[in-house]
């Protein structure tokens, strides 16, 4: 595999146990509405994320794509809806799943070559619904929270890593599509064609 699938990989690993450390932290104090929200945001995302790539890395078997991201993305479900109770990790599960499959659909139809584009936003939008964790509202914060110059700081930190982590992403998958040339299949063929001349 590539570098690029690899990052994109461990990028969805880390997203997981992030989810799910959030999950446990807010389990308490979310509304039931507002977790199933949550975990079929995530769950949904990332389980295009996992299609897409393994629609791309299998294309052409869209049986065995399917059937990987299928597994993969379930697992991830799991591991970020369990903390929130029976039916959200359902709701979770059954998200992954339609997204896993089209996802898979989406890898075999698009060229190989146009798709880090969509892994690099499928990725930036599981990232974004982790971040929901972090702005729906709890049973705790029925007051806003005051405004401040260290609160503004926030959606600016966030940008920042979020550019980074895009850059980082597009600069491995340029090295996915640089392949080299092809050698010709009889090297004295084109010296031969022009001693003839």
């Amino acid at each position: 595999m590539n570098a690029f699938f690899y990052y994109v990989l461990f990028s969805l690993g880390g997203i997981s146990i992030i989810s799910c450390y959030f999950a446990f932290r807010f389990r308490n104090i979310f509304r039931v509405m507002t977790s199933m929200v949550v975990s079929m945001s995530i769950s949904m995302s990332m389980g295009l994320t996992v299609g897409l790539l393994f629609g791309i890395i299998f294309q052409g078997n869209l049986f065995m794509s399917t059937l990987i991201a299928i597994v993969v993305g379930g697992v991830i479900a799991l591991i970020v809806s369990f903390a929130f109770g029976t039916l959200t990790t359902v709701e979770g599960l059954m998200a992954s799943l339609m997204g896993a499959m089209m996802g898979a659909m989406l890898g075999e139809m698009i060229p190989t070559h146009q798709s880090a584009f969509l892994l690099m936003f499928f990725l930036v939008l599981s990232i974004c619904a982790t971040l929901l964790f972090l702005v729906v509202p709890t049973k705790a914060n029925h007051q806003d929270e005051q405004v401040t110059k260290r609160w503004l700081l926030k959606p600016f930190l966030v940008t920042f890593g979020l550019c980074i982590f895009v850059l980082l992403g597009i600069q491995l998958s340029h090295s996915m599509w640089s392949t080299p040339a092809p050698p010709s299949e009889h090297p004295g063929h084109e010296q031969h064609k022009g001693k003839a001349n």
